[in-house]
């Protein structure tokens, strides 16, 4: 599995569809909020289940539901079930040494977001993230640092400023 993960806006769609594209693997978008907690455990479920498909998944609920909850409450998801989330769902899919792409913008003046279908990009919401984009990038970067360092199939990505040729290469050696 190919994660991509990152704030809204930081060219997530837009790497998967071109990774979709250049190495004929199918990709999923789980969109925002799961909702209740029996479906956010769902889908984390789901998430550690696919880990070793050949897909690529824009975001994985476990890891963005665990940095999005610390910038926007989550009346279901209080520290237990936060530190839950941390220590089983996300450390299973990381033991299973998945590919991360970790889309980090640094200007974040820059972020765009294009709104999808999903019943969560209202425009309130849009103007929420945009408020707190750096703080979403400082919950990332903090969940992220260590694994940074660890694992040869991660990479951080800026797609402002990085070219995709980079990415490509990054997958294509992982992929084997």
């Amino acid at each position: 599995m190919i994660i991509l993960e990152g704030p809204d806006g930081t060219g997530k769609s837009t790497l998967a569809a071109a990774l979709s594209s250049r190495f004929n693997i199918g990709h999923i978008q789980i969109g925002g909020n799961p909702g209740p907690l029996d479906q956010v455990l769902q889908y984390c479920e789901e998430c550690l289940l696919r880990v070793t498909d050949p897909v690529i998944q824009d975001r994985v609920t476990p890891i963005s539901e665990y940095v999005y909850s610390q910038i926007f409450p989550r009346p279901y998801l209080v520290k237990p079930v936060q530190q839950f989330l941390r220590e089983y769902y996300i450390q299973s899919i990381i033991e299973l040494n998945p590919i991360i792409v970790y889309c980090r913008v640094e200007d974040l003046t820059k972020v765009t977001h294009t709104p999808s279908d999903s019943i969560i990009d209202v425009p309130s919401y849009l103007k929420a993230v945009t408020l707190n984009l750096s703080n979403l990038r400082q919950a990332y970067d903090k969940l992220f640092w260590k694994r940074a360092f660890e694992s040869p199939r991660f990479l951080t990505y800026d797609c402002l400023t990085t070219d995709m040729e980079i990415v490509y290469e990054h997958v294509s050696k992982n992929l084997q």
